[in-house]
């Protein structure tokens, strides 16, 4: 958040002062970087301070032996995911069917059509990010039947959440693009519903990524990744000429697909079955590209077959309501003392709230 404010605080000043070149923009972004490194060293001071060190070290080779490996593929990875995220509005710019003109307008009704949806995408990512060392503890436990049960509930959780989200992103487009954007990027709001569903199934992909992870198995994580640009950039040389700024949206959304099965194959080599409600979860963001009311039908119909079908298994219908009911109490004791805090209660585990 530091870093988002501190980026628009620069930019804006820059901009103010006349300087307004790409230039600017990158010296901005890099003094909002190093603010929230240097307001984030405190922290992190305390936090290697307040760590037990209870473990024997050990010894140099065998850290790098493991770590070399892992964090190559890994940052591969991120150098791909890179180069997918970017790979369509390059071939945009530089399509030859597109004046110089024309190209850059579809770029910004691109753009424009990415801003919100981004968000899912970075909600995605920090759930991700969370819940990797939890994952990661039951694992080198042996417990790993049970970090396959989360890594389900999580996908089929996560699928829901992102597409109700994105259907109220589809609700308010109108608002969105009339308003806040004055009606400057019509084809924007077009090929929204599309980049809506593309930008969840990326998110999806960032959470079915911790059973490799966990097997310390990234190289199969980049390699369905290559797949996805390869089909990306294949579909943008065939459909973009064609369709235009349509043509290179459902060629990305088509590469997502690509690597989210690719990482699903990859999980399910190494042990990870999905059940059907995890298959139908990854399927819902389609609802988001055939509108708004379409979509809410459908997570309508998932969120019954969920809480009265097979969609969610016992064993997780359990597990919500026993997180449910935690913070419920906790919220009840609060009011309840009349908005006095109620003595620290120790946080639930991953266990009690899946």
């Amino acid at each position: 958040m530091l870093n988002g404010l501190m980026f628009a605080g620069f930019s804006l000043t820059m901009l103010w002062a006349g300087s307004r070149t790409a230039g600017s923009m990158v010296i901005a972004y890099g003094a909002a970087c190093l603010v929230s490194v240097l307001v984030a060293l405190g922290p992190l001071r305390w936090a290697l301070q307040a760590c037990p060190n209870r473990a024997e070290p050990l010894p140099g080779q065998a850290v790098w032996a493991k770590l070399v490996p892992f964090a190559a593929w890994m940052w591969l990875g991120s150098f791909l995911a890179n180069l997918f995220d970017v790979a369509d509005r390059y071939m945009i710019i530089h399509c030859p069917a597109f004046t110089a003109d024309h190209a850059l307008s579809q770029v910004g009704n691109y753009h424009s059509s990415r801003v919100v949806p981004l968000l899912l995408v970075s909600i995605a990512s920090l759930v991700s990010t969370i819940v990797t060392p939890h994952l990661s503890h039951l694992w080198e436990q042996g417990r790993r039947d049970e970090v396959a049960a989360k890594l389900r509930l999580l996908l089929k959780l996560m699928a829901f959440g992102l597409t109700a989200g994105g259907t109220l992103v589809l609700l308010a487009a109108p608002l969105i693009f009339g308003v806040a954007f004055q009606n400057k990027f019509a084809l924007g709001q077009t090929v929204l519903p599309w980049t809506l569903t593309y930008c969840t199934w990326f998110g999806l992909q960032g959470v079915s990524q911790n059973w490799l992870w966990c097997n310390e198995r990234t190289r199969l994580a980049s390699i369905a990744m290559l797949g996805g640009l390869a089909t990306n950039v294949g579909l943008n040389l065939l459909l973009l000429p064609r369709l235009g700024l349509v043509g290179a949206v459902l060629a990305t959304a088509v590469g997502n697909v690509v690597v989210l099965a690719g990482v699903c194959l990859c999980n399910r080599w190494l042990g990870l079955r999905l059940d059907q409600g995890a298959r139908v979860a990854l399927f819902l963001p389609v609802a988001m590209a055939l509108g708004p009311w379409v979509a809410m039908a459908a997570l309508l119909v998932v969120g019954l077959l969920a809480v009265r079908g097979p969609l969610l298994a016992e064993d997780e219908k359990r597990q919500l309501a026993d997180g449910l009911n935690h913070y419920r109490q906790r919220i009840s004791e609060y009011f309840g003392g009349a908005g006095v805090a109620v003595p620290k209660t120790t946080p639930p585990s991953m266990d009690e709230i899946g």
